[in-house]
């Protein structure tokens, strides 16, 4: 299982990049997080994203659960910074997701070796 971080699945519904080197995740089970569910939502209906396209997307993706331990995981990982990272990394450790999809480079260093990332 493959999870996508949040910016991953914003640039593709707001065309803010090409991601055709994301290709091979058409054969993997992808996963995304409640924080993820929230974030999407919340900028493709500021951005006018219509609302069935946003969900016939979303619909591909197995959603994590999130759990009290969950959150006691992200509270003992967080720093401070960019909790909604924390949150979604603890939810892919919780869950015992093998792959974490990001852009962001500065989350993949904060947390590497907890799992493994694909940056693009």
């Amino acid at each position: 299982m493959i999870i996508l971080d949040a910016n991953i699945i914003l640039d593709y519904l707001l065309k803010r990049r090409n991601l055709d080197s994301l290709d091979f995740l058409e054969t993997e089970i992808l996963a995304i997080t409640p924080t993820t569910l929230h974030i999407v939502y919340y900028f493709t209906e500021k951005n006018r994203t219509p609302f069935n396209i946003v969900k016939n997307y979303l619909n591909k993706f197995e959603i994590l659960p999130f759990t009290q331990k969950t959150y006691n995981l992200a509270m003992e990982m967080a720093d401070g910074k960019d909790f909604e990272d924390t949150l979604q990394i603890a939810t892919a450790l919780e869950n015992k997701v093998e792959k974490f999809v990001t852009g962001d480079k500065n989350l993949a260093k904060k947390y590497a070796g907890s799992i493994e990332f694909i940056v693009v």
